[in-house]
């Protein structure tokens, strides 16, 4: 699984192959993945929010983290905690640059965790 996660990755910075990634709802399944993430190597955790960062930038993304954005809360709050800065970056660079929807600033302000994202 991890030479295709590795695969995944590298794709991922493509837009053809970020709108298959779309397609296919990968976004929803990494966050059901990330559930479990203390039972995940390190490496895998770093693939996984890469994915999600490089998703983050595109339209679409933006419209199905829209829909699954109290899941991403859920899910991904807990890895800040890691104390790992590359998964850290990640994922803040993913809340970064999904501020622009409603939904993220208000959970953001209520996790107060806005001010860490804007630094």
């Amino acid at each position: 699984m991890l030479t295709a996660l590795t695969a995944v990755e590298s794709f991922s910075i493509r837009k053809i192959a970020q709108k298959y990634l779309l397609q296919i709802e990968i976004i929803p399944w990494i966050l059901d993945l990330l559930k479990g993430y203390k039972y995940l190597q390190s490496y895998t955790l770093q693939s996984l929010t890469m994915i999600l960062f490089n998703l983050a930038v595109r339209t679409e993304a933006k419209r199905i983290y829209q829909k699954e954005y109290a899941k991403f809360f859920e899910v991904l709050l807990p890895l800040l905690n890691l104390n790992e800065k590359p998964i850290t970056t990640r994922i803040l660079g993913t809340m970064y640059s999904l501020l622009a929807l409603p939904e993220f600033k208000v959970e953001a302000k209520v996790s107060e965790i806005i001010t860490n994202i804007e630094n």
